[in-house]
Formats: structure tokens, C-alpha cells, sequence
């Protein structure tokens, strides 16, 4: 008989203090505590690869930015996401443009493969600024 299912007495009857103390027994807690220190059940696997299921966000952030500058960034990015490889799987990039402080923000969401392939073509269009 458990501590669930025991009347206050029963319930101080199975429960020791020694010193300081109280002392109750491993499974009289597995079932007062409703099974939570048992072992837990096997989660199922998945059946996609690691690399499937690992979503990836990145905030590319453009301090003083003018709006021709954001314009092109803005630009090749939608470019690359309207020709994008299959293998990316999904993504999303949102700007977020504030004129009053000239700064914006590119947040793009998707796979370690899309996140790389921006970050690569920023550092293209960074070093194509620096030529100028």
C-alpha cells in the first residue's frame, strides 16, 4: 500500500525521522510522486537526419545604413531566395528598416546551408564596398 492511498496515520506510519531527518522509502515516493522518479519511457527517434531538423536564425544588423545600401542587400538577398537550392529547405529573411536611426535589420531563418550561403554573399558585397 502506497502513500497515495494512505489516510494521514498510515501515511506517518511509513515516514521516519532519524535526527533531523524524515526518512521514507524510494518506492513509497515513486508512487506518492505519481511514477516521476521512475525511469522514464524511451523517446521516439526521428525519422529525419539531424541536419533536417535544425532550424538556424541570424540577425544581420546595418548601423547608419543608407537606404541605397540597404536597398542592394535587401535586393540580393530576395534574389538568392527566389533562386535558392532545393537542398536549403525552407527559409524566411524579414528587413526591418528604421529611417530615423539609419539602422536595419535582416533576420533570415532556415537551414545551416541557407544561413551560410547569406553570410557568404554578405562578405562578397563587403569586400565588393571595400573596392570601391
Amino acid at each position: 500500500m502506497g502513500l497515495a492511498s494512505l489516510d494521514r496515520s498510515e501515511c506517518l506510519a511509513n515516514i521516519h525521522k532519524i535526527g533531523r531527518e524524515w526518512r521514507v522509502s524510494k518506492d513509497e515516493l515513486r508512487e506518492y510522486a505519481h511514477g516521476e522518479l521512475a525511469g522514464r519511457p524511451e523517446e521516439p527517434h526521428s525519422s529525419l537526419r539531424l541536419e533536417e531538423r535544425i532550424r538556424v536564425s541570424a540577425v544581420i544588423e546595418l548601423e547608419e545604413g543608407h537606404s541605397d545600401e540597404v536597398a542592394r542587400i535587401s535586393n540580393s538577398l530576395i534574389a538568392v531566395l527566389n533562386n535558392k537550392d532545393p537542398a536549403w529547405g525552407e527559409s524566411r529573411y524579414d528587413l526591418i528598416y528604421h529611417p530615423e536611426t539609419r539602422k536595419a535589420r535582416f533576420v533570415l531563418h532556415g537551414s545551416q546551408r541557407f544561413i551560410r550561403a547569406i553570410l557568404e554573399l554578405l562578405e562578397v558585397l563587403t569586400r565588393q564596398d571595400e573596392n570601391l
